[in-house]
């Protein structure tokens, strides 16, 4: 039997944050331009285990800011395209930071299935390398979630750890399981059940393509509520729209008597999970339940199509600091669970 303890015991006696040079010689890393946007599509879509659409340059292209800071990297092992991260340059001189990704839920490290701890090391390792050369002072790191992995994919967690990263932030969102449950509304609340069966018998739920009566009650929803308005506007949004195709963005609609009165925009992540990115309803209509009508169906279509979790979004605010609890309290109603959110950072 042969033993690779001999390895292991040089690999051991070095200091965290240390990586053999034997072994970053077999890894580089290549700065992102135009020219490179099928291939990383292609990489996010097609190869990785944990990308998503956020992560797609046909998603950072709707937005023209991005183009104006854009310092995203590939990684490779031996010529062959093994991870991509889309950052921004943020700040000049002694406030430059890297960020991954500042005008994004997340950023993070998107990788394929060939890449385990070593190459993770590595290409951490690679990207500090990188940042100190520019210039850069902090770089800030937001990994994908969980429930996004087609495989386990947690060697970035140890990865920025080992070189010395520490949570800035730490934020909730909350995730409806779908692929383990025939029966939906056996986890719901009694108050979310009724609230359910009240809405079957007076409204109906479909899917939609008409955007723009949607955004009005978007718009008026977001500033009655929250005093907010729309991440994208409209013209952003119907760009983002034409970008990545109907097949990744949906609407579906409550309605009463033929009227609209509430809406959710959902984002088609990747094959596993949905995500509700926009949430409007008319306040008037509150007592007749649209939304609990709105998630169930959403949920069971989500099921029929074989995705494993309905993401509803966060309740925290202020980065976590403070806790919206009667938000969390809707939410987790539908049998929702928490997903952990966090950003990392490092100051060089």
């Amino acid at each position: 039997m042969h033993s690779n303890t001999g390895n292991i015991r040089n690999i051991s006696s070095l200091s965290r944050g240390s990586i053999p040079a034997s072994v970053l010689e077999k890894y580089s890393i290549e700065k992102y331009d135009a020219t490179q946007q099928k291939k990383w599509d292609d990489f996010v879509e097609k190869k990785s285990i944990n990308g998503t659409l956020l992560h797609t340059r046909k998603f950072f292209n709707h937005n023209p800011l991005n183009s104006t800071d854009d310092r995203s990297y590939l990684f490779y092992k031996k010529n062959i395209l093994i991870g991509v991260i889309a950052c921004a340059l943020e700040g000049q001189n002694d406030t430059m930071i890297l960020n991954s990704h500042p005008r994004a839920t997340y950023g993070g490290f998107i990788v394929s299935k060939q890449v385990g701890v070593e190459a993770a090391l590595a290409i951490v390792s690679k990207l500090l390398q990188e940042a100190k050369c520019i210039g850069v002072k902090e770089i800030i790191i937001k990994n994908p979630f969980r429930i996004f992995f087609k495989k386990p994919c947690d060697e970035f967690d140890y990865a920025l750890w080992y070189h010395g990263f520490n949570v800035k932030y730490r934020e909730l969102e909350i995730a409806i399981p779908i692929g383990d449950t025939g029966d939906f509304e056996k986890n719901y609340t009694e108050g979310t059940r009724s609230g359910l069966h009240k809405a079957k018998k007076i409204l109906t739920v479909e899917q939609s393509e008409d955007y723009k009566p949607f955004w009005s009650l978007l718009i008026k929803t977001l500033k009655e509520r929250h005093g907010t308005t729309p991440t994208h506007n409209y013209s952003q949004f119907c760009e983002l729209l034409r970008n990545v195709g109907q097949e990744k963005i949906k609407l579906f609609v409550a309605k009463k008597n033929g009227k609209m009165i509430a809406g959710m925009v959902l984002f088609i992540l990747n094959e596993i999970c949905v995500h509700a990115q926009y949430i409007a309803y008319d306040s008037s209509f509150q007592n007749d339940r649209p939304m609990n009508i709105l998630i169930h169906e959403i949920s069971l279509w989500a099921k029929e199509n074989g995705y494993r979790y309905f993401n509803l979004g966060r309740a925290n605010e202020q980065n976590g600091d403070i806790v919206n609890y009667n938000l969390f309290k809707f939410k987790e109603s539908y049998g929702g669970r928490g997903v952990l959110r966090e950003t990392l950072h490092l100051k060089l």
